[in-house]
């Protein structure tokens, strides 16, 4: 009894436990897996892209390579 009052047993085993994991475990996933755990994913859609005016900048791009070597 006096080892146990000296030396408690701690009541909840989970203090270092976040979102029903271990903390180092958390602390190491990936910015997106724990965003998923937190609840804060995000939705987004990304911008529209004119595949036209792309490619064309691209051989623009590549043409002015060819001419200055």
């Amino acid at each position: 009894r006096l080892a146990h009052c000296l030396n408690p047993e701690p009541i909840c085993y989970q203090l270092d436990r976040k979102y029903d994991i271990d903390s180092m475990v958390f602390d190491n996933l990936d910015y997106v897996t724990a965003a998923k755990f937190t609840g804060q994913v995000s939705k987004k859609t990304p911008a529209k892209i004119d595949l036209d005016q792309l490619i064309a900048n691209q051989q623009a791009y590549q043409a002015q390579l060819h001419i200055s070597l």
